[in-house]
């Protein structure tokens, strides 16, 4: 008989208070357009422009002391807007804007070293474009290079290369938002070389080299404005003109939803970084009464609403998931009656059971082969795990 021990995909154990932004150290220096990446516990921002005037500076920011500390500056032009990403604790910078033209050169930070080393250039000239890491490559989609685009690259640090994937489905675009999570990529709104708002929204997955429609973004229209991602989560922070708002994109149920607010006045060209289950908010311009632009040095930090308290209990230490090819169903073994859900890879709901004390079995003869994600979820305590059907 075939058994499949089922991958845990997610634990959290922890009961849901309000979500909250609480304000953190600020920037040592005013900072709008820039660039960032997270090594462990700090991250690195760097780049962007200050009045105008482009820089090429990085600052480390430390999220245990919360302390800001200036590290080496990238050894290329000053630049703004440029495309970074972190492969196994190296932080990695492209492209960009320049005082007048559009880069494409690539580099990689060392933290050991504190030092930087020149790597393969980017394969077009870009800027105002996403990135997001997944396993050991990264990725760069959409842009402008001038023209809007949609292509997206993978960069493969073991053979210093850039390779063309497939597309993104929609149109070309420029000032989108982009994040990877467990191990797919999500990238959608921006502004379209028609000048038109997007508030598509787009899933990719590197196994297939394919992407697919999702769910639009909760919040309209938009572009230019920021993302992160923490616990199994995307959050897209608009402040960029327009009321701010913070929505939370769970890939699961392919659904949006709204979260508290930036406690901020609306800015441009801010920066957003994870670090650990927490997201960030640095810098940016803010708007003056005569049109003009203030860079800011303000810092947030968000911390999900399921962050703030440990249940007593944890519901889930003896939960375990198996999937039999043979016997074409799913055993639960569980220490409590558990409500479970199943989804498809697609976000479809396939099916409501209850986990009962001891052994429960769902039959899924019916079901096509694919994958599927099990959720249990107990007094705000909540567990998700994958099922691949052959």
């Amino acid at each position: 008989m075939k058994i499949f021990f089922v991958t845990l995909f997610l634990l959290t154990g922890i009961a849901a208070q309000a979500d909250q932004w609480i304000q953190v150290t600020s920037m040592p220096v005013a900072r709008a357009s820039h660039s960032t990446f997270t090594i462990g516990n700090e991250s690195y921002s760097g780049c962007g422009a200050y009045n105008m005037i482009l820089k090429k500076d990085f600052w480390k920011f430390n999220s245990v002391s919360e302390t800001w500390t200036q590290v080496a500056d990238l050894p290329a032009t000053e630049r703004c807007e440029a495309f970074s990403f972190t492969i196994n604790g190296i932080g990695y910078v492209g492209g960009g804007q320049a005082l007048t033209a559009i880069l494409k050169d690539f580099w990689a930070y060392d933290p050991v070293l504190n030092s930087w080393s020149q790597k393969a250039d980017f394969p077009d000239y870009r800027t105002n474009a996403v990135a997001f890491t997944l396993g050991d490559s990264g990725y760069v989609a959409t842009g402008v290079s001038p023209d809007a685009s949609r292509e997206l690259w993978a960069y493969d640090p073991s053979i210093n290369s850039w390779s063309r994937k497939a597309d993104l489905p929609g149109p070309s675009r420029s000032d989108a938002v982009g994040f990877g999570i467990d191990g797919k990529g999500y990238v959608g709104t921006g502004v379209d070389s028609s000048d038109i708002f997007l508030d598509d929204f787009y899933e990719y997955d590197p196994v297939s080299n394919s992407g697919s429609v999702k769910s639009p973004f909760g919040g309209g229209m938009i572009f230019n404005a920021s993302a992160f991602a923490v616990s199994h989560a995307g959050y897209v922070i608009l402040a960029d003109g327009f009321l701010p708002q913070t929505w939370m994109y769970t890939p699961i149920t392919d659904t949006w939803a709204q979260k508290a607010a930036l406690p901020t006045t609306s800015r441009w060209d801010y920066a957003c970084f994870e670090i650990g289950n927490f997201g960030y908010v640095c810098g940016g311009d803010t708007l003056t009464v005569n049109d003009g632009y203030i860079p800011g040095v303000c810092c947030w930090k968000y911390i999900p609403d399921t962050l703030d308290a440990i249940d007593e209990i944890d519901y889930f230490k003896n939960f375990t998931v198996i999937y039999s090819a043979d016997e074409q169903q799913i055993e639960i073994r569980s220490g409590y009656r558990i409500p479970v859900t199943v989804f498809s890879d697609e976000g479809k709901l396939i099916a409501n059971a209850i986990a009962v004390r001891g052994k429960s079995k769902i039959d899924v003869t019916n079901w096509s082969s694919g994958i599927y994600y099990l959720r249990g979820e107990m007094n705000q305590q909540v567990v998700v795990r994958k099922i691949i059907k052959y």
